[in-house]
Formats: C-alpha cells, structure tokens, sequence
C-alpha cells in the first residue's frame, strides 16, 4: 500500500484511540497490509481507514455565506473611500506641521543676530568665530529695524552673502 506509514504510538495518536485497541486489531491490520515485526509497527494509514480505526473524512466543503447585498457593499466601498481620505488628510497635516516647525525655526534664526540663539540673545560675536568677525548692530539688539552687519575689512562677497541672508 502506498501512503504514510506510522507506529504503534502514531497509529492510536491519529485515532484518537489507546495502544491497546490497536494491539486488539493486530490480525485485521495485518491482512489489511500493516507489517509488525518483534521491534516496530509499520501501519499504512490506508489500513487503519480499512480496519475502521480511522474514519475517512475529507474536509468539509466551505459553506457559502450569506451574499452581501450590492447596497452594503456600496456603502463599505464609501467607508472606505473616507478612510483613505481621512488618513491622506492627516499625512498632509503632519506634514504641514514639519513644515511650519522647520519655517518658525528659519524665521527664529533670522530674527536673531549670528550666535544670539546660542549665547542668551545680548551676547555680540567675536572676532574668533566661524562668523568671520560681524557683530550684529545696536539696532539690532534692541530689536531695531533690519540689522546692517558692519563690514569693516569684509570682502564684498561677505557683503552679499549677508543682504541675501537678511532679506
């Protein structure tokens, strides 16, 4: 017989049965195809289904469930739709939020002079920095109208960089 072979043990586990009701169909088994020998069982699957050990079953068939209604299935296809809509939404929103963090922050650095945001707000640059030696006017630090740095000794393309920085 061709199919999975199993044990003793095996055999009354896929039953459902003890070792011994096995053993009590040993004469059954055999002439059904099983092989015993002094140290192991060998019984086809087969011949436990023969012998009635076994039951053959097959799974059962899927039962149909009860058939969606083209108005409901409307009215999911629309929750859906909303719902992606809502979470596209909120994606937006989160992205705006960034946004408007990354803005506040460039407008905060741009209100305050070069190092102001770091040294307490009152505190001019020195020479020493990677600024290049501009300290922000009186003006400035007393919240004045748009800072003009001094450009003493600056080149000219310093000069620039600073108006396009400042607006």
């Amino acid at each position: 017989m061709v199919g999975p072979v199993l044990g003793l043990g095996e055999a009354a586990r896929a039953c459902g049965v003890s070792t011994s009701t096995v053993r009590r169909r040993k004469d059954a088994l055999v002439q059904a195809g099983a092989t015993i020998s002094d140290r192991r069982w060998s019984i086809p699957v087969a011949a436990l289904i023969q012998v009635g050990l076994m039951p053959r079953v097959s799974p059962p068939d899927a039962e149909p469930g009860p058939p969606v209604q083209a108005d409901e299935l409307d009215e999911l296809r629309e929750r859906a739709r909303a719902a992606e809509a809502d979470a596209a939404l909120l994606r937006e929103r989160r992205t705006m939020a960034a946004l408007e963090g990354q803005v506040s922050a460039l407008q905060r650095a741009l209100t305050t002079g070069p190092g102001e945001g770091s040294q307490g707000g009152s505190t001019p640059v020195s020479g020493g920095g990677g600024t290049g030696g501009v300290t922000p006017d009186s003006d400035t630090l007393s919240g004045g109208s748009t800072p003009e740095p001094r450009t003493d000794s600056k080149p000219a393309g310093f000069r620039v960089f600073w108006r396009r920085l400042r607006g």
